[in-house]
């Protein structure tokens, strides 16, 4: 029956039309649009709702703390603080609610219970520091007391009103008081202070002066110590607004640093005594011009008027003579410093003459004046550097013209020259510095030291180093002497009976002069190093003084398990001091084949080591490398083994290396050591060339 019942009906639906069937469609589909509809206006309502509501910032502020945060006698909320809250919510489009409270206890105990969002107060009392913002304000400590009462004078006797969180211990220590009375606020710190009940406040500057502003007696009361210390304002955000803290703090930083922030401070600062007395400077003028004015109409106005501007005129004179004293202590300041800078020009040992560019005397300090051999100078007279002896010989050697050229870079580091005086050559050292004014170059500053003396107590630790040197290559070169010796003597004993055999005389013509030249050299070499140093700089072939250095190691070594390798590159020139650079170097051998000779006496007999020699040329100069197997040194040995006096031998002076170093860097050189203690040292110097000296060796 049921199967009957569903053919019938399908028998009826297959006789339905198209238009039926699309007209039924149709339907459900309009009130599917119609559900979506409604179910989406269900959605967005609350949506926009939520979006139509603004953003709300509840802050709760201390209103005992003006003018930084209090509430007005219109009973508004208003200060520093709130201007500034007021402008940041503005821009970061919240709506601000501020709750004023008594104290900062109701402050914290409001951003606990959720009442409000954020706690404006000094940094010290905020809880927790990682939800604390950017500072708002940083403001002075200073004390406040009443005139005439210096605070020096409280001793243990007197009583010291402060607000909690402001005394650190610096300031503790400061205030030598018999009690204090720590308070919640600025308020009541400053009306402990009024009513006599404290002798001293310790309060923020702008607050003290404020609230006496406010109360009209800031005349009766005084800053008597202007710095004591500093405290900060800074707000707490409840837990769950890390962005909102991430917002303020971002707007924080960007408030501090504009105008608008430094018109906020001018608008709520009151101008403490030094500040009046500026204030009263500027005006003096114009108030002169009325005095006079008034004096004028003195006999016009009648007595009574003239007894006003009498009374006028006596405190503004008491406020100039306050302002007149502060002046001249600060230029009595002035004075005693330039006092000062010029005892230590005039007395100096350096000799210093400031000139310009026309080379007129600026400045000539006492150093300066003696080396003017007894020359009687006028006071009066207008000095001419180009007419002073030594002075005018060391700007010959430089381009002064360029000096006072802007444009052009010159060398202002420190030279040697050596002049002639009284027939004895006198050696100066100087340096050439520019003095700028207006961003140009105003003056120049000559200063010259005389190192005769010095030069000649160096010189003779060189040849004390060079005769300590000079005896080990004695010992050497006479063992050397002894072997082509040896052989010329052993020729002429053969010589009587084999003159008349042409082998032997061709053996003979041959081996007898080589080991004459060889004792030739030999001998040639030890007077050339035992010779005079010379001071002179010249051009040296730096490829030949390797060459001799590699010689004389060769030739004065006795131990022949030590092999003398050398490694030479021709055709290397500098500019120097020949006797100083061959002197280094074989200060240099001889300290290696001492290290390998003191390693040798605990090793294996069949045991050899190398000291070699090298020399290369780059681009900016020339390289001279001694490394040797021996001893080694320790990387704090390497460290201290050219300080003065530094030595790790029995019988060393500590001098050789010092020595080596200061003769290396006056011949444009540079000396490095690096070594391993117990492996090998190598010791080189790197010697670079001036332009000239580039130039004459492409030549």
């Amino acid at each position: 029956m049921y199967n009957t019942f569903v053919h019938s009906v399908a028998g009826e639906g297959d006789s339905l039309g198209k238009a039926d069937t699309m007209e039924v469609s149709l339907v459900y589909k309009k009130m599917l649009a119609a559900f979506l509809a409604a179910l989406s206006i269900l959605v967005m309502v609350p949506i926009l709702t939520a979006q139509a509501e603004p953003l709300r910032l509840r802050v709760a502020f201390n209103q005992n703390q003006a003018p930084y945060h209090f509430v007005d006698e219109q009973g508004e909320p208003a200060g520093l603080h709130i201007d500034m809250l007021r402008y940041i919510a503005g821009n970061i489009g919240y709506e601000l609610e501020l709750l004023p409270l008594n104290n900062s206890t109701e402050c914290m105990e409001a951003i606990r219970s959720g009442k409000v969002e954020a706690v404006l107060d000094i940094t010290n009392r905020l809880e927790d520091s990682s939800r604390v913002t950017e500072t708002l304000s940083e403001e002075i400590i200073c004390i406040v007391s009443p005139k005439g009462k210096s605070t020096e004078g409280l001793s243990l006797a007197g009583v010291a009103a402060v607000q909690l969180e402001t005394v650190t211990p610096a300031i503790s220590v400061q205030l030598q008081v018999a009690r204090r009375l720590l308070l919640s606020d600025q308020k009541n710190v400053m009306r402990k202070l009024v009513s006599g009940e404290a002798d001293i406040a310790v309060v923020c500057k702008e607050s003290a002066l404020y609230n006496l502003s406010q109360l009209g007696i800031q005349d009766q009361y005084e800053i008597s110590n202007s710095y004591v210390g500093t405290i900060s304002f800074a707000l707490q955000v409840t837990r769950e607004e890390r962005q909102l803290l991430h917002t303020l703090d971002e707007e924080i930083a960007h408030l501090r640093v504009s105008n608008t922030y430094s018109e906020m401070r001018k608008d709520w600062n009151q101008p403490d005594s030094k500040e009046k007395t500026y204030l009263w400077m500027k005006r003096l003028l114009p108030v002169l011009l009325i005095v006079l004015a008034a004096i004028g109409l003195y006999a016009v106005i009648g007595q009574n008027v003239r007894r006003a501007l009498h009374r006028q005129v006596e405190k503004q004179t008491e406020e100039l003579q306050k302002a007149n004293q502060e002046i001249s202590h600060h230029l009595e300041q002035l004075e005693a410093e330039s006092d000062m800078r010029n005892r230590i020009i005039r007395y100096s040992y350096l000799a210093m003459v400031l000139f310009d560019e026309c080379g007129r005397v600026l400045l000539l300090n006492n150093s300066a004046a003696a080396l003017l051999e007894n020359r009687d100078n006028d006071p009066d007279e207008q000095l001419n550097i180009a007419d002073m002896p030594v002075f005018c010989e060391i700007l010959r050697s430089c381009e002064v013209e360029k000096f006072f050229d802007e444009a052009e870079s010159v060398a202002e580091g420190v030279r040697t020259i050596v002049i002639r005086r009284k027939e004895k050559p006198q050696r100066y050292r100087y340096s050439l510095q520019r003095i700028f004014k207006g961003g140009k170059v105003w003056a120049a500053l000559l200063m010259v030291e005389d190192i005769t003396d010095e030069e000649a107590q160096r010189n003779a630790k060189f040849e004390e180093e060079k005769n300590r040197t000079l005896n080990q290559m004695v010992a050497g070169i006479a063992h050397e002497i002894k072997n082509p010796l040896t052989s010329i003597k052993t020729f002429v004993k053969v010589l009587e009976t084999a003159h008349g055999d042409p082998s032997f005389m061709q053996d003979f013509s041959r081996y007898v002069p080589a080991e004459v030249e060889r004792i030739n050299r030999l001998v040639e070499s030890l007077i050339s190093y035992a010779k005079p140093a010379r001071a002179d700089r010249e051009r040296v072939d730096l490829t030949e003084v390797v060459q001799e250095v590699a010689f004389f190691a060769q030739s004065s070594n006795q131990n022949k398990r030590i092999h003398i390798a050398s490694r030479i590159e021709g055709g290397q020139w500098i500019m120097g001091n020949r006797d100083q650079i061959k002197q280094i170097l074989i200060n240099i051998v001889i300290n290696g084949k001492e290290s390998m000779n003191e390693k040798l006496a605990g090793l294996p007999d069949d045991t050899e080591l190398t000291l070699e020699i090298a020399l290369q040329g780059n681009e900016s100069g020339a390289v001279v490398a001694v490394r040797d197997e021996g001893m080694g040194m320790s990387a704090e040995a390497v460290e201290q083994c050219m300080n003065p006096f530094f030595t790790t031998k029995r019988t060393g002076t500590g001098l050789g290396l010092t020595l080596s170093r200061q003769f290396a860097r006056e011949n444009n050189g540079e000396l490095t050591i690096t070594s391993e203690e117990g492996v090998y040292t190598r010791i080189q110097i790197e010697f670079r060339r001036e332009q000239n000296e580039s130039e004459d060796t492409d030549r």
